[in-house]
């Protein structure tokens, strides 16, 4: 009798749709909130620096670039959470996940255009490149072996030596 327990590829009692939901839950709303406690702080250490109130509202590439990298973390973290709620054999609900996500930045962009005049464009293309891979990351860093984990170290070899 094998125990599967560990196994989070084998067939289990998952929750796809609510999976879906809290990745995209965390992949929006925790991104927007974030993303306003970090457009709160980077703008109240701006003005203590003295950076008038037109340098305050407009971004730069670097708080683009740090945008960028919240966003990635938040595209990981949902594609993960998706994966462990839905106890994914496959990478199904994860690719549900991306392309709801992908349809409604799709949306976005083409339905209000002039949300996107003031972003740089190396902003605009790389998170629209990167998004779906991201989530995928998300995903694998579930599903791959348990013995496979870097953070966790593995217990059953370092016993056997």
């Amino acid at each position: 009798m094998s125990d599967d327990k560990g196994d989070p590829i084998k067939a289990s009692q998952g929750k796809p749709l609510k999976g879906v939901i809290v990745g995209l839950l965390v992949g929006g709303i925790g991104f927007l909130a974030a993303l306003t406690v970090f457009g709160v702080t980077y703008r109240m250490i701006m003005a203590s620096q003295g950076y008038s109130r037109e340098d305050l509202v407009q971004f730069d590439n670097i708080e683009y670039s740090l945008i960028l990298l919240l966003s990635g973390f938040f595209s990981v973290w949902s594609g993960y959470l998706t994966a462990k709620i839905s106890k994914l054999k496959t990478y199904k609900y994860v690719a549900i996940l991306a392309v709801i996500n992908v349809a409604f930045s799709a949306f976005g962009y083409f339905g209000a255009p002039e949300q996107f005049e003031h972003q740089p464009s190396w902003y605009v293309n790389l998170s629209a490149i990167i998004y779906v891979p991201l989530v995928f990351v998300g995903g694998w860093l579930w599903a791959r072996p348990k013995h496979n984990n870097p953070l966790k170290g593995d217990g059953d070899k370092a016993a056997a030596l």
